[in-house]
């Protein structure tokens, strides 16, 4: 019985084995017997056809057809019944077959192809000037359809499918660009030559003022007291110096770990000069290389300076052949790190202290800011008060583009452009960024704001590196006239987190005028002013027909907001933004 049972078992099983496999071989004999439509291209009108014009193809079995090509680029498809086709082709069309596709993957192909007639390619307006590793326009007609070009000495493949008729970018990040360059061989779909263009100037991008591309003069990071005394001071042998002496703590966001201090505990008479920090070379003879502000805009000495409880006085000299120098107003910044920048740019009136006696170098009382040899920090106690104490605490010497300038109390506000105390969040958001996303709102970093009880957090992410304006703060309707102010400047607070960015300030005039200009923030954690002298910011022509704007009749501004060639992720946080009669800063 047990034997006829376990028969029984095996019987069962093949016969279940061998229903499955009955069953797989019917599936795939109902698969394969399936007649899929095939579709038949027997002809098409007319055999010559102009980019954007529609085209008739005739043929058979046109059932659910999905796409259409001719000479493999994509056409529109316009309407089709079982027997005809209406494809329009795109601008940027090629000669050739024409290819027919359903939804089942069946094609067909056309016997013979499909000439294209193009129109001639006209630039009518070429660059002026091309900055390195920044796109630039071609414009003019038929631009798209412009296939390479050679620039420099490199060719470029141009893929006209993302342009208009009328206007072709032309990217040019990471070529090898000499100082001008002619756009030449440049070859479009069509047979009519296009001529080489004039020979255009390649400069940099201008990142103006503040801050950009500073150069550090002294950090003290090598932990060596930098203080000279001068042995002709009758206060010799009084004040107390060295490295981190006044135990205040470095500054938190980037000051390194030391920091020079100078102190006298009891000034004994007022107007007496005693002593200097400085970089560079004093002599002449010691092999120093000339510090080259040629560039700069809008030079300024700025530094770290901390007083303590107490107060402190400068002046500064900047030696060539001559020195040139001047007095700063009495600095207090009630036991904050505070920047203080120290303008010496061409504006600046000098006091004239006299030659340095260089072999070879005739003094002619004009500030050669190609050869900058020497830069002196020099300490009195002018204005201080005898009897009180005399403190500074220093850090991160160095020269800057532009001011990097801690709040001055005593700067009211002219013009608020932005304060957020609304609530309201005014931010547009760049749109026209494909390769960005950002979000904002009020409060929205957890920082504690500067100013008031708001401030605006702009969150953005970058994709891919680029010149990319995300979004910006923008005003219209203005009539704000700056003659009768003496030194406008634009402030505002900003927090980027650690990371350097870039801003655009445009301004409209009442001429109808827009000007733009650059200027980079330092990567700092934590709060700083941002000011911008309005006279000597570097604006440039953004769409205006006069030589410089009219600030006597201000229409409009921006502050955009920029990624500056870099990608990732952007938290920047902004506040107060002001018109001041002067810099924003703590004197």
């Amino acid at each position: 019985m047990r034997n006829n049972r376990h028969q029984f078992f095996r019987l069962l099983t093949f016969l279940l084995g061998l229903a499955m496999v009955w069953t797989s071989c019917k599936k795939e004999e109902k698969e394969y017997d399936i007649n899929w439509i095939v579709p038949t291209v027997e002809n098409f009108e007319p055999k010559t056809a102009d980019i954007g014009s529609v085209v008739t193809i005739t043929g058979k079995d046109f059932i659910k057809i999905s796409r259409v090509t001719i000479g493999g680029v994509t056409c529109a498809i316009e309407s089709y019944t079982e027997n005809q086709l209406l494809v329009r082709l795109p601008r940027v069309a090629k000669a050739g077959k024409i290819e027919v596709t359903n939804v089942y993957k069946k094609s067909a192909m056309s016997a013979a192809g499909l000439s294209i007639s193009y129109p001639a390619t006209v630039i009518t307006e070429w660059p002026e000037k091309i900055f390195r590793d920044q796109p630039f326009f071609l414009r003019g007609e038929n631009v798209d359809l412009i296939t390479s070009l050679k620039l420099a000495d490199t060719v470029l493949t141009i893929d006209g499918s993302t342009a208009t008729p009328e206007e072709l970018k032309i990217v040019t990040k990471g070529l090898n660009l000499g100082a001008e360059v002619a756009i030449t061989n440049i070859k479009t779909l069509g047979t009519t030559p296009v001529a080489d263009s004039p020979v255009i100037p390649v400069e940099d991008v201008v990142i103006s003022p503040p801050g950009s591309n500073p150069i550090l003069l002294l950090d003290f990071e090598d932990g060596t007291d930098r203080y000279t005394a001068w042995t002709g001071s009758p206060m010799n042998g009084q004040e107390q110096h060295g490295i981190n002496m006044t135990n205040i703590g470095a500054y938190p966001h980037g000051g390194g770990t030391y920091y020079q201090s100078v102190k006298v505990p009891s000034v004994p008479s007022d107007w007496t000069y005693f002593g200097e920090v400085a970089y560079g070379d004093k002599t002449g003879n010691e092999g120093w290389a000339a510090i080259d502000l040629s560039n700069f805009k809008d030079p300024h000495i700025s530094m770290l300076v901390n007083t303590g409880a107490n107060k402190a006085r400068v002046m500064y000299e900047v030696y060539e052949s001559e020195k040139f120098a001047n007095h700063v107003d009495v600095i207090q910044t009630n036991g904050e790190w505070m920047w203080v920048s120290i303008p010496i740019g061409k504006e600046v009136t000098f006091q004239n202290w006299g030659n340095n006696g260089w072999a070879g170098e005739n003094p002619d009382g004009v500030l050669d800011y190609s050869a900058v040899r020497y830069i002196q920090i020099g300490m009195g106690t002018g204005d201080v008060g005898t009897g009180t104490t005399w403190e500074i605490n220093m850090d991160n010497l160095q020269i800057t583009d532009g001011p990097v300038n801690s709040p001055n109390i005593n700067s009211p506000a002219l013009y608020t452009f932005w304060d957020f105390e609304d609530g309201n969040d005014p931010f547009v958001h760049g749109s026209w960024q494909t390769n960005v996303s950002s979000t904002s709102a009020i409060n929205g970093g957890g920082h504690t704001a500067p100013q008031g009880a708001n401030y605006l957090q702009v969150k953005a992410t970058v994709l891919t590196e680029g010149w990319t304006w995300y979004g910006d703060l923008e005003v219209f309707g203005l009539n704000v006239d700056l003659t009768e102010v003496q030194s406008p400047h634009m402030s505002f607070w900003v927090n980027t987190e650690g990371k350097e960015l870039t801003f655009e300030c445009e301004i409209g005039d009442y001429n109808g005028g827009k000007w733009g200009t650059n200027f980079a923030t330092a990567a700092i954690d934590g709060w700083q002013i941002i000011t911008l002298n309005m006279n000597t910011a570097g604006w440039g022509n953004w769409g205006a027909t006069t030589d410089k704007p009219d600030l006597a009749g201000l229409t409009h501004i921006k502050l955009g907001f920029n990624a500056n060639n870099q990608s990732g992720t952007y938290n920047v946080n902004v506040d107060n933004v002001i018109l001041t009669d002067g810099p924003y800063i703590r004197k």
